[in-house]
């Protein structure tokens, strides 16, 4: 998923945030890393609940980053067929940039 995120992101012609989306997988496996070291792997382990609490979390959390990649796009296409003066221009139609390093963080969070 991260190389997927990383080439997609530099496919669109986008190689600044395709840096910001490395550094931000590298700071999610960082933090992994260092929430192993404490020993949250061994809670997660013992504890069904806080396993079966952080997995639903995380499919709450895919549901709701899915749906707003959703609504984005439909925003988007209608924000670029109307094409007002004071609508996004075509080329902002086109890149729909975001801000590349949290999200690069969020995917790799869960794991590595």
């Amino acid at each position: 998923m991260d190389t997927t995120l990383i080439l997609r992101t530099a496919a669109l012609g986008r190689h600044r945030s395709a840096w910001g989306v490395v550094l931000g997988i590298q700071t999610g496996t960082l933090m992994w890393g260092v929430l192993t070291s404490l020993g949250v792997t061994a809670l997660l382990t013992a504890s069904h609940i806080a396993y079966e609490v952080l997995r639903w979390a995380g499919a709450a959390y895919l549901v709701w980053m899915g749906a707003r990649m959703l609504a984005g796009t439909f925003r988007r296409k209608a924000a670029c067929s109307r094409r007002r003066p004071w609508s996004p221009s075509p080329a902002d139609c086109a890149d729909g940039s975001v801000r590349s390093g949290p999200g690069g963080c969020w995917t790799g969070s869960p794991g590595p």
